[in-house]
């Protein structure tokens, strides 16, 4: 008999695995909580009103009495009031940022864009003590940017335009009233101390009051108005709300006998650093990063702020794609390694960059558009007033890793900007660079926060 046809003993050399078993058939994996309380709070900042470049300070406490503050549960609220000068016909005012209501004779309606309430904020600190944690210039360019491509259609369409008013004209009457010169807003805060995965912050390890620093825009930068000259506005009832998670001193006690023991907290942060330049021509531009996880860079240029003022039903401060290629190099060693020379590659590597690549929960905020001029040939407005660049540098997308970047010294871009023409995407749009632009860089990079048993709060680039 052939021997594939022999029945013999069949030997299974591995045991059953706990995979095998149904979960109804096995113990509960969950983890149990340990005692604890919340508390919803709200600190009041040190001045009793803000007006345009002007600073606000918070102080969190800290130390024994106080617990965890829960991620992502961080605001500023308070009351805008509004002076205006004399009105013409139609007066209207909306938070500076990315809008367009109208395109290629099609109007869109008053309430498109993600301009909002962060315009009044160019810069947030955050410090426990001596050392600085993180701080944000240009941050309301850089929450423009996350809002024009990092969120969702419906956040931004009902939450944001909740919380801060984000896509809203205020049409007002000819002789303001006191109901259309104020408004309530709550501006969720990012920060990388507090942004962070799911790791809440322990504030009853720190020796110091953590301290938030907001500092106001000017006029300028935060308006843009219609026949509706802003002389003066004024930032009241200011408020730092936060979730406090609040643990028993026995889990307290444990965590600081580990510290004791020479042992550091670690937290790790997905941290950004902002500075802008003139946006110019062709020239290489050197950014001293030393940073030991370098996970990506985006840039946009923004329209001057005369450009702004007169732009309220067109296009608002990320500028038309007034450029033509662009390099980025770390430390010598080029990134982009083909032409980013048309809009659909330009997006794609500014979803890559936000980790937001072929990720159907993650869509930019852009509105589809018909121009009579060619046949009602859609397009979408990146190319008009959301248009941003990126490049990553990260090497995994997996937030449980620290330090997933490349490290890097110096970071080189070389942007060459666009001569008047019309775009090869879309020819009904005419591109051109736009004198007088600013260049606004973000880079995003791991950093690692300790805390030792004194207390005393250091960071890891």
């Amino acid at each position: 008999m052939s021997a594939s046809f022999q029945q013999v003993p069949q030997q299974y050399n591995s045991l059953l695995g706990e995979e095998d078993i149904p979960a109804q058939l096995l113990p509960g994996k969950q983890s149990r909580m340990v005692p604890c309380t919340t508390a919803i709070k709200a600190v009041r900042t040190s001045s009793a009103s803000v007006q345009p470049s002007s600073t606000a300070l918070f102080q969190i406490n800290t130390g024994a009495g106080s617990g965890y503050i829960k991620p992502n549960s961080v605001y500023l609220t308070g009351t805008l009031t509004l002076s205006f000068g004399a009105t013409g016909p139609n007066p209207s005012w909306r938070f500076s940022g990315p809008k367009q209501a109208s395109f290629g004779g099609v109007g869109l309606g008053d309430n498109t864009g993600v301009h909002s309430a962060s315009a009044m904020i160019s810069r947030l600190t955050v410090s426990n003590g001596s050392q600085q944690i993180t701080q944000i210039q240009n941050y309301n360019v850089y929450h423009d940017m996350l809002l024009a491509h990092g969120a969702s259609t419906t956040y931004t369409a009902i939450d944001s335009a909740v919380y801060e008013f984000a896509g809203v004209v205020r049409n007002v009457s000819a002789v303001p009233t006191a109901n259309e010169s104020t408004i309530r807003f709550a501006i969720p805060l990012i920060s990388a101390l507090w942004g962070t995965g799911d790791q809440a912050v322990p504030c009853y390890l720190l020796n110091a009051p953590i301290n938030v620093e907001v500092l106001t825009n000017s006029i300028a930068d935060a308006f843009v108005t219609n026949n509706l000259p802003i002389n003066n506005y004024v930032l009241s009832d200011l408020q730092l709300c936060y979730e406090e998670i609040q643990v028993s001193a026995e889990l307290k006690n444990a965590v600081m006998d580990r510290l004791r023991q020479g042992q550091v907290w670690r937290q790790f942060m997905n941290s950004v650093y902002t500075l802008n330049t003139s946006a110019e021509n062709g020239n290489a531009f050197n950014i001293g990063t030393g940073v030991s996880s370098l996970k990506g860079i985006m840039w946009a240029d923004r329209q001057p702020a005369t450009g702004r003022v007169s732009a309220i039903a067109t296009t608002g401060d990320l500028i038309l794609n007034g450029f033509s290629n662009c390099r980025f190099n770390l430390d010598g060693r080029n990134i982009n390694q083909f032409d980013l020379t048309n809009d659909t590659i330009v997006y794609s590597e500014l979803n890559r960059s936000i980790q937001s690549l072929h990720d159907s929960n993650h869509t930019s905020i852009l509105t589809k558009n018909y121009a009579p001029a060619i046949g009602n040939d859609p397009w979408y407005d990146f190319n008009l007033n959301r248009f941003v660049v990126g490049c990553s540098t990260q090497a995994v997308a997996d937030y449980s890793v620290g330090f997933s970047g490349q490290p890097c010294q110096m970071a080189t871009i070389q942007h060459f900007n666009q001569t008047p023409v019309n775009d090869p995407d879309f020819p009904y749009v005419n591109e051109a660079f736009i004198a007088g632009a600013q260049r606004i860089y973000v880079l995003l990079y791991d950093e690692l926060l300790t805390i030792d048993a004194n207390g005393t709060c250091s960071l890891i680039r």
